[in-house]
């Protein structure tokens, strides 16, 4: 733990020196924050490699491509030929989930703690007694998660650049309405829900949609509402 302590306050000062000597003018076109976002990106970069993290690994890169490319393509002799603008940012992004997602599977990881976000190369199992609210979160990886509450009234979901699976089968309702709030970025979502239940979709799409798959039989009487935002993502909803 000294040891760490002593890595991020060595990089966060050469970092505040980074940003001032690129203030100086040796960076021209970058604004101050992208140079912030450059730290953080850099940081994160460095943490993955040293613990062999590909998701953190290839994301980090791409960001970097992204902050940097309008100022590297002024001065490289590439310009001539291609442009880093072109391929940024879902290109990019799209390669490096790519990229992540076929390393991961030839070079498997267990569970990660990264700049306290959650990583995951193998999926991981929640499955325990919930109270009448719950959450679950997923930051590049995957997860399954069963919600086993006999007074079940509310859930908070976020997926970023990852899958979450959610089974409400063993849940029970504390009253006729239960709510669900999601944050779904570029990740999928299925939601495994009794054929009973009423859902009523109030979620809010950006390039993103919510499909329905299996017959639904709502007893007229239990009402799932389901909030949040999907963005560049997918949410299935499974009758079972």
């Amino acid at each position: 733990m000294k040891k760490e302590r002593i890595f991020w306050g060595v990089f966060f000062i050469l970092g505040a020196i980074f940003i001032l000597v690129a203030k100086l003018g040796f960076m021209q076109g970058v604004g101050i924050w992208s140079l912030i976002m450059t730290v953080f990106w850099l940081a994160l970069l460095i943490k993955c490699i040293m613990k062999v993290y590909f998701f953190g690994i290839f994301f980090s890169l791409a960001f970097l491509v992204i902050i940097y490319a309008g100022p590297l393509d002024t001065v490289m002799p590439w310009k001539e030929t291609f442009t880093l603008q072109s391929i940024t940012p879902w290109p990019v992004l799209g390669a490096a989930l790519l990229l992540s997602v076929g390393c991961t599977m030839i070079f498997p990881k267990k569970h990660k703690t990264i700049l306290g976000m959650h990583f995951s190369g193998d999926e991981t199992i929640i499955d325990e007694k919930d109270e009448d609210r719950c959450e679950c979160f997923v930051r590049f990886g995957a997860s399954t998660k069963y919600i086993n509450s006999d007074a079940f009234e509310s859930a908070f979901l976020e997926a970023n650049f990852g899958g979450l699976k959610v089974f409400f089968d063993n849940a029970v309702m504390k009253g006729t309405e239960a709510y669900v709030t999601m944050n779904n970025n570029f990740a999928g979502m299925e939601l495994y829900v009794p054929k009973t239940w009423t859902v009523v979709n109030q979620i809010k799409n950006s390039f993103a949609g919510v499909d329905e798959k299996g017959h639904c039989m709502p007893d007229g009487v239990h009402t799932l509402y389901l909030k949040g935002e999907n963005c560049f993502g997918g949410i299935t909803i499974i009758y079972v």
